[in-house]
């Protein structure tokens, strides 16, 4: 989308300088002729074609040329915002990028202790514990995203961990299916203790 925008910005610059090209070749053309008056495209008063003076000075034209010269700064500034924000965009990116992976990694660490340790409760325990808190320190719709990919037994183990009020809410956050699957589990864990 940004590129698309660069381009655009691309194109208006030629355009304008296509279009002062058509402007100035007549007043070239003129200077080439000698004394003939050559007509300028912009509209005089009255709607009627005006004449370049035989010095070549039209004011209608400088107005134009001016103008052009001020719409292609307003580009070049617009261009280098856009930049700014673009390079704003790649870091928060590869920001985003190492949390997911630091994430990543981290849920797959205990989903192998989980496998592990299937039948104990020791390390594993002290790990999802660990986990719950961090979970309860987020946002409920943050960790309802997170915890809905999670397979269900380490969804059901994390929210088993944390606090029922803030479960509560990561459970409102996760859609409905999945929430009643999740609390189904987690009322038959709590049974069987």
């Amino acid at each position: 989308m940004l590129r698309d925008k660069v381009s655009i910005i691309y194109l208006a610059l030629f355009l304008c300088f296509v279009a002062g090209a058509f402007l100035l070749i007549p007043a070239a053309a003129k200077q080439g002729q000698g004394d003939q008056p050559v007509p300028s495209p912009s509209s005089g008063k009255g709607g009627k074609l005006e004449v370049l003076d035989e010095d070549g000075d039209n004011q209608n034209l400088q107005e134009m040329m001016k103008a052009l010269e001020d719409k292609e700064k307003e580009l070049i500034r617009r261009e280098e915002a856009l930049k700014r924000e673009e390079e704003k965009l790649n870091v928060l990116k590869s920001s985003l990028d190492l949390s997911l992976k630091e994430y990543a990694d981290m849920r797959d660490k205990l989903q192998k202790e989980l496998a592990a340790d299937a039948g104990k409760s020791g390390q594993s325990q002290q790990w999802i514990g660990y986990v719950a808190k961090i979970y309860e320190s987020m946002a409920p719709e943050e960790a309802a995203q997170r915890i809905e990919k999670m397979d269900g037994d380490m969804a059901v183990a994390l929210l088993s961990r944390i606090k029922s009020k803030q479960a509560g809410k990561i459970l409102g956050a996760i859609p409905v299916e999945t929430a009643a699957t999740l609390t189904k589990r987690i009322a038959e864990k709590k049974g069987d203790k």
